[in-house]
C-alpha cells in the first residue's frame, strides 16, 4: 500500500468525499499513510465561458485559494484556463503554460517533494515533469474521443491523448477494451477494474437502514437504476417495461434530465426523483427489487467497466443489463450474478426471472463484491507504482 507519499491528484470537478468514482473511492484508505492535494482541472474551459454563473462560482473558488478539506488533504480550483482547450495540442500548452504559476504555487505551499502524480484528464501532457514528480500515471477511466458521437471518435482527441500516453511513466485503465487500446501506446498499461465500497452498499441488506420517504410508498415491485449520464441510457426499453408491465414501478435515480426522460416520467408506473447524495444510495437501493442497467450497446458503452454493476452486486440486489462488454465478462467470471439481454423482451424475462429467485444467491453476489473492493483495487495499484519505481531507479 502506498505511505508516507505526497500525492497530486488531477482531475475535473469540485472535490465530494461522497460522490464515490474511480481513485477518489480510494482517498480515505490512502489519508491514513499520505499527503494528497486535488486539483480541480476542467478538461475544457469553455462551459464556463458560456455560463456566466458558473464563471462566477469558478473565480469565487479560486480567491479561496488552497482549501484544507481535512488532515492530510488539500483542494486547489484554479483560474479557468483559457477558452482553447481540445482544439490541438499546440492550445492545450498555451493552457498548461497559463495554469502553471498557479499550480507550482499551490504544490510549493504544501512542500510536497517529489509527489506521486496521478492524472485522470486525458488532455495532460505538459502536465507531465510539471511538479518534479517521481512517477506520472493516467488513470484512464473513460474513451474520451467519442465526443459528440459514440460510434464516431474525434481523431483529434485521439491524437492528444496519444502524447500523454506516451509521456506519463504508467496508465491505468478500467476496462479491457481501453487496456487493449493504451497499452498499443504505453507498453506500462495496466487493468485495474472498478469496485465498490463494500462495506458501504451492504448497508442496503440492514435492518437499521431506513427506507426515505419518497420511495417508501412507492409500490412493489420496484425495479430500478441509478445513473449520470441520460445519453447512454435507452429510454426506448425502459419504455418497453413500464408500458407492458404496469404493475411494476421503475425508480430512477440520479443527473439523467433531458427529454426523454420528461417524456417517459409521464407514464404513472415511472417515478424520477433526481440526484441523491451518495452517502443515502443504500437506502435507496434497500427499496429495490431489481436493479437495472439498460444502457445503449455502443462503441462507447462497450469501453466502460459500470460503478453502478459493483455497486448493485455489493448491495445483494439482483442485475440485469444490456450486453455491454464489461457486463458479459463479468458475468462470464461470475456465473448468475447478473442477467444479460439483449432485446427488450428478454431484459423483461430476465427481471421476472430475478423477482422470483432465491435468496441464497444473495450470500453468492456478496461474496463476490468482497473480491471487488476498493482495498484490493488501490493494494494492486500501489504494487504496480512500486515496482515501476524500482524499474526505473527512483524507489
Amino acid at each position: 500500500m502506498l505511505k508516507g507519499e505526497d500525492i497530486i491528484y488531477v482531475c475535473e470537478g469540485e472535490w465530494s468525499f461522497q460522490r464515490g468514482g474511480h481513485m477518489s473511492s480510494m482517498f480515505p484508505l490512502l489519508l491514513e499513510n499520505n499527503r494528497i492535494l486535488y486539483l480541480d482541472l476542467p478538461t475544457s474551459s469553455q462551459v464556463f465561458y458560456k455560463q456566466p454563473k458558473l464563471l462566477m462560482h469558478r473565480l469565487r473558488r479560486w480567491r479561496r485559494g488552497l482549501e484544507k478539506i481535512k488532515e492530510n488533504f488539500y483542494t486547489y480550483s484554479p483560474f479557468p484556463p483559457l477558452p482553447l482547450g481540445n482544439k490541438s495540442s499546440l492550445s492545450n500548452r498555451l493552457n498548461a503554460l497559463f495554469l502553471a504559476p498557479f499550480l507550482k504555487g499551490a504544490v510549493k505551499k504544501l512542500a510536497f517533494k517529489e509527489p506521486i502524480l496521478l492524472i485522470q484528464r486525458f488532455n495532460s501532457a505538459d502536465l507531465v515533469g510539471m511538479f518534479d514528480e517521481k512517477i506520472s500515471c493516467y488513470l484512464c477511466v473513460d474513451e474520451y474521443s467519442f465526443t459528440t458521437n459514440p460510434n464516431v471518435r474525434d481523431e483529434v482527441i485521439r491524437e492528444i491523448e496519444k502524447q500523454f500516453l506516451s509521456k506519463v511513466d504508467l496508465v491505468f485503465t478500467t476496462s479491457t477494451l481501453l487496456y487493449e487500446d493504451k497499452k498499443r501506446y504505453n507498453p506500462r498499461t495496466y487493468l485495474v477494474p472498478n469496485a465498490a465500497d463494500a462495506s458501504h452498499f451492504r448497508r442496503a441488506l440492514s435492518h437499521e437502514t431506513k427506507i426515505p420517504e419518497d420511495i417508501v410508498a412507492i409500490p412493489s415491485p420496484i425495479i430500478g437504476l441509478t445513473g449520470t449520464s441520460p445519453a447512454r441510457l435507452d429510454f426506448s426499453l425502459l419504455g418497453y417495461l413500464a408500458e407492458n408491465e404496469p404493475s411494476w414501478s421503475i425508480v430512477l435515480l440520479g443527473y439523467l434530465e433531458c427529454p426523454e426522460m420528461e417524456k417517459i416520467a409521464k407514464l404513472p408506473n415511472v417515478h424520477f426523483l433526481g440526484w441523491r447524495d451518495f452517502a443515502v444510495i443504500p437506502n435507496y437501493l434497500k427499496a429495490f427489487d431489481v436493479c437495472i442497467i439498460p444502457f445503449k450497446v455502443n462503441e462507447q458503452t462497450d469501453t466502460m467497466n459500470l460503478y453502478k454493476l459493483h455497486e448493485y452486486v455489493a448491495a445483494g440486489k439482483p442485475v440485469v443489463s444490456t450486453p455491454l462488454f464489461e457486463v458479459k465478462r463479468y458475468g462470464e467470471k461470475y456465473p448468475g450474478i447478473v442477467g444479460v439481454a439483449g432485446d427488450p423482451e428478454g431484459f423483461r424475462s430476465c427481471i421476472k426471472s430475478c423477482l422470483d429467485e432465491n435468496e441464497s444467491v444473495v450470500e453468492r453476489r456478496l461474496e463476490v463484491a468482497l473480491e471487488n473492493t476498493w482495498e484490493e483495487r488501490l493494494e494492486n495499484i500501489s504494487k504496480v507504482i512500486y515496482a515501476c519505481l524500482k524499474e526505473l531507479g527512483r524507489d
